[in-house]
């Protein structure tokens, strides 16, 4: 049937390939645009001496905090 139009099996692949090629790769670059988009925790330093940054989500919690209030991670000397 391939052949009524002129096409061969050898075609179909890589016409195949190269549509499924364009696929995957519009997924990941969708992947890495949303990746890069998605809201980063604050890493800008602060001069509070009462705020201390979470060594898990890395936002700034309190230093007598026993738990980030973010994220839930234990902080040690909480």
């Amino acid at each position: 049937m391939l052949a009524m139009f002129g096409i061969g099996a050898m075609e179909l692949v890589i016409v195949l390939g190269i549509l499924g090629f364009l696929v995957v790769s519009g997924a990941l670059v969708a992947g890495l645009v949303i990746l890069l988009a998605a809201k980063r925790p604050s890493t800008v330093w602060t001069d509070n001496p009462h705020l201390r940054p979470c060594p898990d989500c890395h936002q700034f919690i309190s230093v007598r905090a026993a738990a980030c209030p973010h994220c839930g991670g234990p902080v040690k000397g909480g």
